[in-house]
């Protein structure tokens, strides 16, 4: 493993729940059965229905979280982390993992794992205190969105309740477009954050043209943006939005 890998011991006790409370010598055990390895934009990291026998944490790049039938569901970044609960658990993989942006991550094996604990009591145990500590705070997790799910549910009936009573009124009038018809800024809008730096906005307008470029109006284009910044977790990026093209798209073939 590249040993100059930026704060990798830094992002696996802070990132990474399993390693907390480590010390410093324990990391560097850890650091030393990781191996790095690049990804690039299209690159199937992890396939759906496979093994999970190794973790990953990102150190830079995107990835792009996907279904079995290719639906976007969430943009990852450093430090995000993948697949360590099914390493331990040895359920297989639920989703796809996707480069969106080249990067790196920091894999470290199952195997190799379950190797050092074995050889190191001490770790073994901070190690599955620190499991038993994040399934307990996932399962009271799942309980509080569960409930705030129903609420969500409840509210956007009323939301619809609503606008469709509203749209008896206005019959068949068009809408107004907005004033700003910029698809990529309308995206920054939604999601929250238009501040961009200027590389950032030369990516987002390459991405832009390339979804032009394949023959997607400009309609279609801030159709597809607009289901990104409402349906993917954590969308970031603009460049995201051409992997949701087929999925936001998708009512205009039935």
């Amino acid at each position: 493993m590249n040993q100059n890998s930026p704060n990798l011991p830094n992002l696996l006790k802070t990132a990474v729940p399993l390693f907390q409370n480590f010390t410093e010598e324990e990391i560097l055990t850890v650091i030393s059965i990781c191996e790095m390895r690049p990804f690039v934009e299209g690159e199937i990291l992890v396939e759906s229905g496979s093994e999970s026998d190794e973790m990953m944490l990102i150190l830079s790049g995107t990835l792009l979280v996907k279904t079995a039938n290719d639906t976007p569901l969430a943009q990852l970044f450093c430090p995000d982390t993948i697949g360590e609960m099914g390493m331990l658990t040895g359920a297989r993989r639920s989703a796809t993992i996707e480069g969106v942006e080249k990067g790196r991550v920091a894999v470290l094996p199952k195997a190799s794992l379950m190797q050092v604990l074995d050889d190191h009591t001490d770790m073994a145990v901070r190690f599955y205190k620190n499991v038993f500590e994040v399934l307990a705070v996932r399962l009271r997790n799942e309980n509080f969105l569960i409930e705030t799910l129903r609420e969500q549910v409840e509210e956007l009936e009323d939301q619809l309740n609503v606008k469709e009573a509203d749209s008896s009124i206005k019959g068949s009038q068009d809408s107004v477009p907005e004033d700003d018809l910029d698809v990529v800024a309308a995206f920054y809008r939604q999601i929250g954050n238009p501040d961009l730096s200027g590389v950032q906005k030369n990516r987002d307008q390459v991405a832009y043209a390339a979804l032009r470029r394949k023959g997607y109006s400009d309609e279609q284009a801030r159709r597809t943006a607009t289901w990104a910044a409402q349906n993917v977790r954590g969308v970031k990026a603009f460049a995201l939005v051409k992997h949701c093209v087929q999925e936001a798209l998708k009512e205009e073939d039935s």
